[in-house]
């Protein structure tokens, strides 16, 4: 001690690549280990301390957008990663910071279950910018309080929570309100965790993995809404705004 991290950052004209670099002033990376470092579920830790799926999930990220991860060997002491991104032209409805908002579906309720307050905020955002109504629950029980009050359209809920999970959560809706599974969309971030694979593909919802990309949620949640028989619309039972309806702006 004391611990220390040190970010650097760097852009390469050359192979138009933004290089960030991670080091630590550990113990670094036994040599024994280093080979093994990205593989799923493995970890050098003590069993209940670690879970072995950080690294493999932070290639998966990297990976996905053409980039990727390497052990930096070149430092004297810690452990240092390196990480590559290819520089790519964004589509200039992001670059202008807005989404599209011609969907060709009117204005819908959307409950948004999670109980990370940063990501609810960005999903709630990506979706009030295309002029949907959305409602938080930050845990399972206080959105099975909202969906016996009213439907909702769409039901953005993580698998894994507190209190009631978002299987839990799912179960529970197919005694209550059955009509409202088909409206069911998971998000996580940990989709490694044993169980969720067999669930999610029993039930055949649709998954939207952390971190999201802002045109992917909106697919999907168009795809949802598309494929409802009924959708639920208004606000509430008789149309009256509900408490905690944050409208078609973006979540403060």
């Amino acid at each position: 001690p004391p611990r220390r991290l040190k970010i650097s950052t760097a852009f390469i004209p050359a192979e138009q690549i933004v290089k960030i670099v991670f080091a630590d002033n550990g113990p670094g990376v036994p040599r024994a280990i280093r080979s093994r470092i990205f593989e799923p579920f493995y970890t050098s830790k003590p069993m209940g301390i670690g879970t072995g799926i950080g690294l493999p999930f932070s290639y998966g990220v990297i990976t996905s957008h053409g980039g990727r991860i390497e052990l930096d060997l070149s430092e004297t002491e810690g452990a240092c990663f390196a990480i590559m991104l290819p520089l790519a032209a964004m589509e200039s409805s992001l670059v202008n910071g807005s989404l599209p908002k011609e969907t060709g579906l009117k204005s819908q309720s959307i409950l948004i279950v999670d109980d990370e307050v940063d990501l609810v905020e960005m999903l709630g955002e990506m979706l009030a910018a295309m002029g949907h109504r959305i409602n938080i629950a930050a845990i399972g029980n206080e959105a099975l309080r909202r969906l016996s009050e009213r439907d909702y359209d769409v039901i953005l809920s993580d698998l894994k929570m507190p209190d009631l999970d978002g299987p839990s959560l799912y179960r529970r809706l197919q005694q209550s309100h059955p009509h409202l599974i088909e409206r069911m969309i998971f998000i996580s971030g940990d989709t490694f965790r044993m169980g969720a694979d067999e669930f999610l593909a029993r039930t055949g919802r649709p998954l939207l993995e952390k971190p999201f990309i802002p045109r992917e949620v909106i697919e999907v949640v168009n795809r949802v809404l598309s494929q409802a028989e009924s959708p639920a619309g208004g606000h509430g039972v008789d149309g009256a705004a509900m408490p905690g309806d944050v409208g078609s702006a973006p979540i403060a």
